[in-house]
């Protein structure tokens, strides 16, 4: 969802302004008054859309979708599992030489490849509704935006961190990432929406530092659980 966008530097506009605004020469080409008029009236608001998608995805609807489907996961996992250790305790209490001996096994061997394919899917399955919460949640932000940037007399809108000089990265590619999300270098506090937007949208408040969970911070990975061994692998 990053893209790389242009780099506005307050006081480029001011330089451009300057020069047009200045007195001319006789002869000045038609459409030059237009043109000073144009550029005089841009305005330039900014919006950390980032910040605003962490929060939006927060919200009731878009939380309790991903609860929902995390527990219907779970459930299937959780009875795949109970089925699969019914057929292997009955399996268990078989004589050598009983001719229900292999059916069972088949039995067993046929649900443990559907638990595996399950195994691999359910991530998937969370993924793509976060995927599309994304992109809802997106929209939903850049609609409000516009409407609020025309409102206040804004030509231009553009995505940027609001904490410019607050980031952290591990590697190359998480480094060039927070680069990019910060195109604008410096901009007037006074022309950033972000707050206007979290108030109209009554978006949730940001939530306190977890404590160092292994499961907090990976739904789609805790969606299926970890399942039971390979038939025959625990002898």
């Amino acid at each position: 969802m990053r893209r790389t966008l242009p780099i506005v530097l307050t006081g480029l506009t001011a330089s451009v302004a300057t020069l047009l605004i200045a007195p001319s020469p006789v002869g000045q080409p038609a459409g030059a008054t237009e043109l000073t008029t144009s550029v005089q009236s841009d305005r330039t608001a900014t919006i950390d859309v980032f910040a605003l998608l962490e929060r939006a995805l927060d919200l009731p609807d878009f939380a309790q979708a991903r609860d929902t489907l995390q527990t219907d996961l779970q459930a299937q996992g959780a009875a795949m599992e109970a089925q699969l250790q019914k057929l292997n305790d009955e399996l268990g209490v078989l004589v050598p030489g009983d001719p229900a001996i292999n059916q069972k096994q088949t039995q067993l061997q046929t649900l443990y490849q559907q638990y595996q394919s399950f195994q691999q899917q359910a991530p998937q399955r969370f993924d793509q509704l976060a995927a599309q919460q994304g992109s809802e949640a997106y929209w939903m932000i850049v609609r409000r935006a516009r409407e609020i940037a025309t409102e206040r007399g804004y030509t231009h809108l553009l995505v940027s961190r609001s904490k410019a000089d607050e980031f952290v990265s591990g590697n190359v590619s998480q480094a060039m990432q927070e680069i990019l999300a910060r195109p604008v270098i410096m901009a007037p506090a006074g022309d950033d929406l972000t707050d206007v937007l979290m108030d109209d949208l009554k978006l949730p408040p940001a939530p306190e530092p977890a404590a160092t969970d292994a499961t907090t911070d990976a739904p789609a990975d805790s969606a299926a659980p970890a399942g039971p061994e390979a038939p025959g692998d625990g002898g």
